[in-house]
């Protein structure tokens, strides 16, 4: 696809050791390829090299072509839970560790000339996570990542049962159960012993975390269009968290339920190399 590019949004990790100077390289770049740069106003005292335009974070998203995200996968996270509202496509230079949702390494922004003669999207499924109680909505999350059921500050062991399109499918006995994407699959999930998924597909996995049973430590892979609820209790009156994207948290009480469908929202990500996805993987995990 090509797609004239005239605005990107710098979106960097102001926490992130020399930021200005990662921010200033960048700019060049996209400078000497007349693509010019804004910076979100919230940003502007964390970085010395000047933008070429400054607005308000929600507006920036809304004004540019397209948001280069300059951190790891918390700071792409964070971008895209804005940019699911403002259709703006997300292209990931990993200053992290891991950086799996990173398209670019620092040393590869010579690729970044395909933003004038052309690049593929992908987009990647999100989950709207609703809690409720007693049939009554208490809130609605919107995650990329995953959804979490999990015990609080007090170690208890949790119950948790599992329904699929109003079919009781499992109950468990574990700490917790985390609830995946695609995207989501190689982070948490992966660690507690779950699949990784293809990124090109759209489904759920369900994985728990410590389950105190063989029959129940194997994780579950649904359909995009299920329904999937989870009905929690602690055995011994301790507290239950929800997380989402480990952005946002909602404390449930015995028996609420946690409801989760494929979003309408999606994250779009800018490729601008064949199967990325795969090149990370066995460069991090190889």
């Amino acid at each position: 696809m090509k797609k004239q590019i005239e605005h990107a949004l710098l979106y960097p990790n102001i926490h992130r050791e020399f930021c200005s100077d990662f921010v200033a390289t960048v700019t060049q770049k996209l400078h000497s390829l007349g693509i010019k740069t804004i910076l979100a106003e919230e940003k502007r005292q964390h970085i010395s090299t000047k933008a070429d335009v400054y607005l308000p974070e929600k507006e920036a998203f809304a004004a540019c072509d397209i948001c280069i995200v300059l951190g790891g996968d918390g700071t792409m996270l964070s971008a895209a839970h804005i940019a699911c509202s403002t259709d703006t496509p997300l292209l990931g230079i990993n200053l992290g560790t891991l950086g799996y949702m990173s398209e670019l390494e620092l040393e590869e922004l010579d690729l970044l000339d395909k933003l004038k003669t052309g690049f593929e999207y992908a987009d990647r499924m999100m989950i709207d996570i609703t809690c409720t109680r007693n049939g009554a909505e208490l809130e609605t999350f919107t995650a990329l990542n995953e959804a979490i059921i999990t015990r609080g500050a007090i170690a208890s062991m949790l119950g948790l049962t599992l329904i699929c399109d109003g079919s009781k499918v499992n109950r468990y006995r574990a700490d917790g159960l985390i609830i995946a994407t695609p995207t989501g699959s190689s982070a948490y999930s992966m660690s507690a012993g779950g699949p990784i998924i293809d990124t090109k597909l759209d489904a759920f996995c369900v994985c728990p975390i410590c389950s105190y049973s063989l029959a129940g430590s194997r994780a579950l892979i649904f359909a995009p269009h299920s329904v999937i609820e989870i009905e929690p209790y602690s055995e011994k009156g301790g507290d239950i968290v929800m997380t989402a994207d480990g952005r946002y948290s909602m404390p449930l009480k015995d028996y609420d339920r946690v409801v989760i469908r494929k979003s309408r929202k999606k994250t779009r990500f800018i490729k601008l190399k064949k199967d990325a996805f795969y090149d990370v993987l066995n460069r991090k995990l190889g």
